[in-house]
């Protein structure tokens, strides 16, 4: 009740916050800064030359291991995919920064934009997490915070990952490839499959192997 009896009604909810962006690294083409992102590239692209990019892992001597790219990405009027500017090395000398400060800034950006795992399969061998909410939710496996995240879901340490095609990632705990072979094969080959059907999408047929929130190497699975 406010003042004299009246009943008054509550303040609506407040908006939710805006991403906390870092912008020293951003381009700005007439509508406003564009944050530095991290993009994951599947096998068949090759930078050009100037282009940053990095492979995802180093290390295992398997083909096909992606790259990282690092990317403004620009809204294309009347579609949900924007259109992406490679980021090149004269980028980084023109404003007097480093492809480590870029790095750093697209690291920081992807954890900051929306996204939420979601439960796909539960049973007595563990749980099966997605992400498919966000169009760089593949690059979320950039993102110790949010792979521990689903380390809590899960409720293990040690996680498998899949990010098969953009757009998707998908996470289960590795005591289940230990287990059994039966999980680690059905894993394994919905990956695989999802980034054939991906085509271009495709990112990686690969089931990574993730331990305290960061990539640790490729698990094969015969």
């Amino acid at each position: 009740m406010g003042l004299f009896g009246k009943k008054v009604d509550p303040p609506p909810p407040a908006p939710p916050a805006a991403p906390a962006f870092r912008l020293e690294c951003a381009a700005d083409i007439g509508q406003g800064p564009m944050p530095v992102f991290p993009m994951l590239m599947g096998p068949a692209w090759k930078p050009a030359p100037g282009q940053l990019a990095r492979p995802l892992i180093k290390g295992p001597a398997l083909p096909d291991i992606p790259n990282v790219a690092l990317v403004y990405l620009i809204p294309t009027p009347g579609s949900p995919v924007p259109s992406r500017g490679y980021i090149r090395q004269d980028r980084v000398d023109a404003i007097r920064k480093t492809v480590k400060d870029f790095e750093s800034e697209a690291l920081h950006n992807i954890s900051q934009r929306k996204a939420a795992w979601q439960v796909m399969s539960s049973s007595p061998a563990g749980k099966v997490l997605a992400c498919t909410d966000d169009y760089l939710a593949a690059e979320r496996i950039l993102d110790p915070a949010f792979l521990r995240l689903a380390q809590a879901q899960i409720g293990e340490e040690s996680l498998v990952i899949g990010i098969p095609a953009r757009g998707h990632l998908f996470a289960a705990g590795l005591s289940a490839f230990t287990r059994g072979a039966g999980e680690a094969r059905a894993f394994a080959t919905m990956m695989e499959q999802l980034c054939k059907q991906a085509g271009e999408l495709g990112i990686s047929r690969w089931v990574y192997t993730v331990i305290g929130g960061t990539i640790n190497n490729i698990l094969e699975v015969r």
